[in-house]
């Protein structure tokens, strides 16, 4: 019998046994895409080939790993800039960090931001939500993450995206209620959080 074959009984087998058990088969078997730090991989297999978004190099190594930090701080308040402390990596030629928020890029090109940290004390109101956004030189460049009707009062963002810096552009991230007078922050417990920064392309 061919290896595929005997895999296909396999999984047919663990799916079998877990819906027997009472136990949701996504609980059991959990497929998803392994995603390198630099992106998925290009279409021929290899990682990074044909980059992601139209940028080329992008090579699912850490070799484009310019900064991390451990821990990040945010409110409490109704809207609030997240800080970010505890920086274990610092290639300290491509940005600075200033009173902990607001982050400039110095060296031209383009950025991936990888964002992780647990929101809490977010309320279910109908009419109301909260959102994450990305700031730049002073102006909303968009929303990160736009939450409606929360089913938990704890939310985990876990997001990334890729942004351009002329070697000028400064950025913060900012939680905002909208609708909503209840103070919201960042969990303290810093395992939930991350804030990792790579530089992925030349302008």
């Amino acid at each position: 019998m061919s290896n595929g074959k005997i895999n296909a009984l396999v999984i047919i087998s663990l799916i079998i046994g877990a819906s027997g058990l009472g136990i949701g088969v996504f609980s059991v078997l959990r497929f998803q895409v392994v995603e390198g730090p630099q992106g998925d991989p290009g279409a021929d297999g290899t990682d990074g080939t044909d980059g992601v978004d139209g940028l080329d190099g992008i090579n699912g190594t850490l070799n484009n790993l310019i900064g991390v930090w451990e821990t990040i701080e945010g409110g409490p308040s109704t809207i609030f800039n997240l800080n970010f402390s505890e920086n274990v990596v610092n290639e300290s030629e491509f940005f600075t960090l200033d009173q902990g928020y607001n982050l400039t890029l110095i060296k031209p090109g383009w950025y991936r931001i990888n964002i992780r940290f647990l929101w809490r004390d977010l309320i279910s109101t109908t009419g109301c939500g909260y959102s994450f956004l990305i700031v730049k030189n002073e102006s909303y460049e968009y929303a990160l993450e736009q939450i409606y009707l929360p089913p938990h009062i704890t939310y985990l963002v876990d997001t990334y995206t890729y942004v351009y810096s002329d070697g000028n552009d400064h950025f913060h991230f900012t939680c905002l209620n909208w609708g909503i007078t209840d103070e919201t922050y960042i969990s303290s417990s810093q395992s939930y959080n991350q804030f990792v920064l790579e530089y992925v392309k030349e302008a």
